[in-house]
């Protein structure tokens, strides 16, 4: 933990908090290797990483089926969760789902000031894939905070991506795959998944768009598979930034960091930001009181060590815009004018406003997905929402009225780009003097 007064030192926050992967040249050149062997060899490459990563050998890549995994719900999964476990993650499907279904896009068309008829059409993707890692933490609330999105959106076949184990599934895992819409289950981890998905297999269908977190490997691996497919983003570890005044409870303060430490790469940041002296000697106090309630996590050792930082401004004001220079993905404001203050959060993943709205409930229950852009990039990019597993594709019909000026200014667009066969074709309708076409506006006439 480190306490840091930026009234009286420059701060450089974004370089204190840079978390540059080491040898990223080896990495990149690891996953291309995979990603490489995966196209040319299939399944038998998915197989030889998988026994040689996750110590499994599965002969052929395991998929469970939309009728397996119910039957596996009925069975085992649903009798082995509580009924408070249910209620809690048919709560989330609920709510993640409500709020994906008020974003939801619609196709449109209308006329525009020349006449011509110009639109966009909104259509779900055929098949997606949704990464779910069961490393250190089974990500239950990932499940739905993918795959529910791609159900709501209409996507039809929804594939789950995780890597494979010895052990028993997941009760809560599976059961919350169920209920989100997840038609078929892919055991295999990694940047192999990554490319089987992508590429498609002997066995395993290649899918239109990927999405969801992973470690290093796995983000690297969409990273360079943009393009073959498309994917949400490429997310980094955590970070949470907590803007607070004095009317803030120390207690729930050094709570909400020590939630956003504890994730488990080392990487995470968590960071106080705030006016008042004395929250931070409380917030570090109450800190140091409860640090070693976090046991077996030596990531969250590291974080405590190097990217959990106490930051003492001059204002609010100030918390606000060192928070902008940074876009993390989750912002906490708890102030007293909390929702004014958070009016001026320009970039971030997500704004979490008021002293009761705690992080960890948009990362499970909230509505919002808990996708979100990571490292800065939420200056450019959003969290995964409804539209991303839709295609959008404009339409444009030029009407007989609307056709003689926008063909002449086509035209001159055409000559001052030097293209002389787009401006032939702009104007050739006009010139042809026998062309009798379709008009959209009429219906079919010749």
């Amino acid at each position: 933990m480190q306490i840091i007064n930026s009234t009286t030192q420059i701060i450089d926050l974004p370089e204190l908090l840079r978390r540059d992967e080491k040898d990223a040249a080896a990495l990149m050149a690891k996953v291309a290797a995979v990603l490489q062997d995966v196209r040319l060899r299939g399944d038998a490459a998915v197989c030889d990483f998988t026994r040689a990563f996750d110590s499994i050998d599965t002969g052929t890549p395991r998929i469970m089926s939309r009728v397996e995994l119910e039957e596996y719900c009925k069975q085992t999964a649903r009798p082995a969760l509580t009924d408070d476990q249910i209620e809690a993650i048919e709560l989330a499907v609920a709510n993640i789902s409500w709020f994906a279904s008020q974003s939801m896009p619609s196709s449109w068309s209308a006329i525009a000031p020349d006449g011509q008829i110009v639109g966009e059409v909104f259509r779900p993707f055929d098949r997606v894939a949704c990464y779910v890692p069961q490393g250190s933490f089974p990500l239950v609330s990932t499940a739905i905070h993918t795959a529910a999105l791609a159900r709501v959106a209409g996507v039809s076949e929804i594939v789950m991506v995780t890597s494979p184990s010895d052990r028993p599934l997941n009760p809560a895992v599976v059961y919350a795959a169920m209920l989100s819409g997840i038609t078929e289950i892919i055991f295999a981890g990694g940047a192999q998944g990554i490319a089987a998905v992508a590429y498609g297999t002997e066995t395993i269908n290649r899918v239109d768009f990927i999405c969801g977190p992973g470690n290093q490997y796995v983000a690297e691996a969409k990273r360079q598979l943009f393009g073959t497919v498309g994917i949400d983003m490429v997310a980094g570890p955590s970070e949470c930034f907590v803007i607070a005044d004095d009317t803030a409870e120390p207690y729930a303060v050094a709570c909400d960091l020590i939630a956003q430490a504890e994730h488990g790469s080392g990487l995470e940041a968590a960071v106080l930001l705030t006016d008042s002296q004395e929250l931070i000697d409380s917030v570090a106090q109450v800190l140091e009181t409860i640090k070693d309630r976090i046991v077996g996590n030596p990531g969250f050792l590291q974080v405590w060590d190097n990217t959990l930082l106490l930051v003492l401004t001059d204002n609010i004001e100030t918390a606000v815009k060192l928070t902008n220079n940074c876009a993390p993905e989750h912002v906490e404001v708890q102030t007293l004018d909390s929702g004014l203050d958070a009016q001026g959060l320009i970039n971030a993943g997500a704004v979490f406003i008021g002293s009761y709205s705690a992080e960890p409930l948009g990362d499970f229950v909230a509505g919002p997905s808990h996708v979100l852009p990571t490292n800065g990039t939420a200056r450019f990019t959003s969290g995964l929402s409804v539209s991303h597993f839709m295609n959008r594709k404009s339409t444009i019909s030029i009407t007989a009225e609307s056709y003689p000026v926008l063909a002449q200014a086509s035209k001159e667009f055409a000559d001052m780009e030097g293209l002389v066969g787009h401006g032939m074709s702009s104007v050739a309708r006009v010139e042809n003097n026998n062309f009798a076409g379709s008009d959209p506006a009429k219906g079919n006439e010749k």
